[in-house]
């Protein structure tokens, strides 16, 4: 595989990320890691109401208490009010981080990071790559649920989409970025060569973003306003680039490619300072950096290309340095194509990069990226 200094990333292949230029859609991600349902995607440790859970005659609970096992509320959490019927009983009405359905009725415990919804139905549970939680089995009557407290990663299995001009294209928040992940955009275009690609990117982002020879990267180059959520469409559009999703073999083979576009943006709680774009706003700050980036392009639900690595040090890094406090906004870019795959790989197929962008604090945002490739 060779080896390109390219965009704003040290690009590894030609199935690898390149990431580029210097610029930044507000919005935090939904759930923890891979942004579904809890771990393993059933109920929460013991999260299942107890047997019997439905009140017994003059109000006490059935046998087993009406929560699972672990205490009287998801973590966290505390015993809900009111109610002339049985307690919660030994165990919690939610998982983890869940909490139980308002009006007695236990939900089945959340996953990690996910609440019951009311009525003792669980929630759609967040974290770690499980489905949602099943309804609730039914409580003590005339209790209040105990609720619990926010789950780990979030509630909810929210995937965001990343942009508005990518069908399918999809980001989950991991930890809590000042930074997001958004225009995401398809293209065609030259992955011959570093100077192929390059003179594609510099002719297709001009005049905002332009090459830089010193570090073989597209950096900041005409100041300009934002918003820069959407401006790569915008640019490729503008210069004659179709953005598709829908690509024919002849766009996917050597020597052309399928470029993946994103734009990083500042979101809630960024840091405000200079940038090569304005002398005070929204910035990405240097101690976010340096960024990193992993990846793997799937073809029909098997590993195509797994050798997607990058990095970015900032303003600081650059030749010379840029003496501002941080990027408005920039571009990382993956590029992909047929020769890239295991040996004798048809191009046709459908294809999805999933990829992992972090800071220098491992705060980030994991995404998801289909496109198609036929005759």
């Amino acid at each position: 595989m060779k080896t390109w200094h390219l965009g704003l990333a040290l690009c590894v292949g030609l199935g690898m990320t390149f990431a580029c230029g210097d610029d930044a859609d507000n919005g935090p991600g939904a759930a923890g890691k891979g942004g579904s349902a809890g771990k393993g995607g059933s109920a929460g440790k013991g999260g299942s109401a107890g047997t019997g859970g439905s009140a017994g005659t003059g109000g006490s609970a059935g046998k087993g208490g009406s929560a699972g096992k672990g205490g009287s509320a998801g973590k966290g959490g505390s015993a809900g009010t009111g109610g002339n019927g049985a307690t919660a009983g030994k165990s919690g009405a939610g998982g983890k981080g869940g909490s139980a359905g308002t009006g007695g009725t236990a939900g089945a415990s959340a996953g990690r990071g996910g609440t019951s919804a009311t009525g003792g139905s669980a929630g759609t549970m967040a974290g770690e790559g499980g489905a949602s939680g099943a309804s609730g089995a039914s409580g003590a009557s005339g209790e209040s649920g105990a609720s619990g407290a926010g789950g780990e990663g979030g509630s909810g299995a929210n995937l965001e989409p990343v942009g508005l001009h990518c069908a399918g294209c999809t980001r989950t928040r991991i930890g809590a970025p000042t930074w997001v992940i958004t225009g995401a955009t398809a293209v065609s275009g030259d992955t011959s060569s570093l100077s192929g690609f390059a003179t594609f990117l510099s002719d297709t982002l001009a005049p905002n973003h332009v090459w830089d020879d010193n570090d073989g990267l597209v950096g900041p180059g005409t100041p300009h306003d934002g918003p820069y959520d959407n401006e790569f469409y915008a640019l490729a559009t503008g210069h004659g680039v179709t953005p598709k999703q829908a690509f024919s073999a002849s766009e996917f083979t050597d020597p052309n490619g399928v470029i993946i576009m994103l734009s990083i943006i500042p979101g809630a709680g960024a840091a405000v300072g200079s940038s090569a774009d304005f002398s005070s706003g929204p910035i990405i700050g240097s101690a976010q950096f340096p960024f990193s980036v992993h990846g793997t392009m799937y073809r029909n639900g098997d590993v195509f290309d797994a050798e997607f690595t990058g990095t970015y040090g900032g303003y600081a890094s650059q030749d010379p340095p840029i003496a501002k406090d941080g990027p408005s906004h920039f571009p990382w870019f993956f590029a992909e194509n047929s020769s890239y795959g295991p040996a004798s790989t048809p191009a046709e197929g459908s294809y999805e990069f999933h990829g992992s962008i972090r800071d220098a604090t491992e705060a980030g945002w994991d995404f998801v990226v289909p496109f198609t490739v036929s005759n």
